[in-house]
């Protein structure tokens, strides 16, 4: 067991944008010093992936 990686996960609850740089900071940090990170996005926090996308209106 002494090779194995130390792990961080993080849960992405809210949309603000400053909960989200600071959780994609801790995750960078801790990927660049060789941990194995997970990030889950719920609730709002699934805002910050989501990419939006524009209805575009019918052509008749």
């Amino acid at each position: 067991m002494a090779d194995e990686k130390d792990k961080l996960t993080i849960v992405m609850f809210s949309g603000d944008l400053d909960h989200a740089l600071a959780g994609f900071s801790l995750a960078t940090t801790a990927a660049s010093m060789g941990m194995e990170v997970s990030m889950f996005f719920t609730y709002w926090g699934l805002n910050i992936i989501k990419k939006m996308r524009v209805k575009s209106e019918a052509k008749a």
